[in-house]
């Protein structure tokens, strides 16, 4: 594996890294804002432009919705009555208050993190169907509560707001909309790309990913969950107190359960978890009722067509997430890219005897049956007898990787969505097993050790072992170990041989799952957090039996690990992931030591910002 090394002090090299990791970031953004609203402007007539008005104010309400559903993974129908109930704060604080604009959205959004802050109570705890069915309930409080409201007060056709004004500017043209609602949307896309980089942002991840994890490091799942809530709430209210000004009228006839649905849509065709991918679904669900309607509802010879364009729209809506969440988009480009690299390839490969790499992971991309996408291009190359360690914050896709090569969990829906993993083992010719099961991994002498349920509790520690020696006899993959010699190497383990594994400790229980992985005749073993929940002795112990677990068996490790320092002193190599991504690869040292915990687990990131070296980074 090839060392990534750290940018150097050069005047050119401190300017390309201010250029990539701040200033592209951050500048990026405006510039397209305002690139698209001059051309929209410029090009698009008012009826043009009143359909992309309102494309960007839902996008701002997909955004808060990718905050709930691919950030913290909670889905919501809630989205549409909370735009309705933005535009009744809008009409109130407009209407009987008499308030400037500008403090009637201020206002409206601070309403918006209250009603977010009580909705999230009876929501902490639920997850799945039971929290969709729960946003369900209160969808339908706001808005048959609305209808109540407008029966009783006899405002059938809704509530009218006037034209706003700023600073004496009068916005009542579908152009001054534009610039309006593209100011709006900028300051949202801003405001949560920051959130999302944030230590908030961070814990999201970590609770989307593994709750349990996330409680062990120490992450309040109540209180980052009710933070969420607030915030998307108060930005979908901000998002429906534009949408009444813009319309001139609040009603409870717009707040259709369809309309929750298809910002669920505009979230799915974006990828679940971008913020531009929402804004994107947002167009494309905004624009094409109208776009049907002018090329096909118009058309006297298509009157099928025109009879059944809301089922049509279903369908196109149906097919395009279809698309996005099998991720064909992108297994056509990697498809592409596959063909014209294979023949090279293959002509360049060395025979089995001759080639000393054990694990080949190139450039591999995870996603989940939700379309968020976990792994980003990941590329590592591995020798037999060398150990690497996979370091990082709680969501930053280590698991994840670590499944791509082991097998992913049932029912958990990952998959490698491109690019490849490839093992030859000491006495096997390279096989690519992206393709294939756990089990059938297993049998090429991959074995993954999981952070959690690693162990069966009932059976005694001889019973797991002699049964793991049982199963690597049975698939003939050379001389297996004896039992006297994982007693000798785990000698902790051998005064405890007749004690069942569900009383033993977290330290014993990590050490007798390496010992079956070892009479299994494992040789490329994984271990996903080794030492999570033990004690300082407990990893004492366990680090004695990883430091030279790789160069014994005669095989590869892949280690997981959030504790770096663990990592480096058990590891040949390093590698550090973040957003899915690999931005360091070096040799472990204590200099690499000190320089992840600074730059990449610590300092760098206390104001949100990205790490420093990111993007300079080579990945291997």
């Amino acid at each position: 594996m090839s060392e990534t090394k750290p940018s150097t002090a050069q005047p050119r090299l401190l300017w390309r890294r201010a250029r990539s990791s701040r200033g592209i970031v951050w500048a990026a953004p405006p510039a397209v804002a305002l690139v698209g609203a001059l051309v929209v402007s410029a090009v698009a007539d008012g009826y043009q432009q009143s359909i992309a008005v309102t494309a960007i104010l839902y996008g701002i309400a997909a955004m808060s919705l990718t905050l709930l559903m691919g950030w913290v993974g909670r889905p919501s129908v809630l989205t549409a009555s909370s735009l309705l109930a933005g535009g009744y704060c809008a009409v109130y604080l407009q209407n009987v208050l008499s308030l400037p604009f500008l403090l009637v959205l201020v206002l409206v959004t601070c309403a918006g993190l209250l009603v977010g802050a009580i909705a999230s109570v009876p929501t902490r705890n639920l997850s799945g169907v039971y929290l969709l069915l729960s946003t369900l309930a209160m969808f339908y409080i706001i808005s048959e509560g609305g209808n109540i409201l407008q029966a009783k007060q006899g405002a059938y056709e809704g509530y009218y707001l006037a034209s706003p004004s700023v600073l004496g500017l009068t916005i009542d043209t579908p152009t001054k909309w534009l610039w309006t609602a593209a100011v709006a949307a900028l300051l949202t896309y801003m405001y949560l790309s920051y959130l999302k980089r944030s230590r908030v942002g961070r814990a999201w991840s970590a609770i989307r990913d593994n709750e349990d994890a996330a409680r062990v490091a120490g992450v309040s799942r109540s209180r980052y969950v009710v933070a969420a809530f607030a915030i998307s709430t108060g930005l979908q209210f901000l998002a429906g107190g534009l949408v009444g000004y813009f319309v001139g009228t609040v009603s409870y006839s717009s707040a259709t359960l369809l309309l929750s649905v298809n910002f669920i849509v505009m979230v799915v065709i974006g990828g679940s978890t971008s913020l531009g991918g929402a804004l994107v679904g947002s167009a494309i669900v905004v624009a094409i009722p109208p776009f049907l309607d002018s090329y096909v509802g118009g058309s006297a010879s298509s009157s099928w067509l025109s009879q059944n364009l809301l089922p049509i729209e279903g369908i196109i809506f149906a097919l395009l997430s279809t698309l996005v969440i099998l991720d064909v988009p992108r297994r056509m480009r990697r498809s592409m890219m596959d063909l014209r690299r294979r023949a090279p390839a293959k002509a360049t490969r060395r025979e089995p005897g001759h080639d000393t790499r054990g694990l080949v992971i190139d450039d591999v991309h995870v996603s989940y049956a939700a379309g968020e996408t976990a792994v980003l291009g990941a590329t590592i190359s591995l020798e037999l007898g060398e150990s690497v360690g996979i370091v990082g914050r709680n969501g930053a896709g280590k698991s994840s990787l670590l499944f791509a090569i082991g097998g992913f969990p049932p029912g958990s829906g990952g998959r490698v969505s491109a690019g490849r993993v490839v093992w030859s083992g000491p006495d096997r010719p390279p096989v690519d097993v992206t393709k294939l099961s756990s089990r059938e991994r297993a049998r090429l002498g991959i074995s993954l050790i999981p952070a959690e349920d690693k162990v069966f509790h009932d059976l005694t520690v001889e019973e797991h072992l002699r049964e793991a020696l049982r199963a690597g006899r049975s698939a003939h993959r050379g001389e297996s170990a004896s039992i006297d010699t994982l007693w000798e190497r785990f000698p902790s383990l051998s005064q405890k041989r007749d004690r069942r594994a569900g009383n033993l400790s977290g330290g014993e229980r990590q050490q007798l799952a390496v010992a079956a992985a070892l009479a299994r005749n494992a040789r490329l073993v994984l271990i996903d957090e080794a030492t999570l929940g033990l004690s300082p002795i407990a990893v004492q112990d366990i680090q004695l039996v990883l430091r030279d677990l790789a160069a014994r068996s005669g095989g590869a490790l892949v280690l997981v690990e959030q504790d770096p320092g663990l990592a480096m002193a058990v590891s040949d190599h390093v590698v550090v992931m973040e957003n899915g991504q690999i931005v360091r690869s070096a040799p472990a040292s204590p200099e690499l030591l000190r320089v992840v915990e600074e730059t990449y687990l610590g300092l760098a990131f206390s104001d949100g910002g990205e790490p420093a070296e990111q993007r300079e980074g080579t990945r291997t």
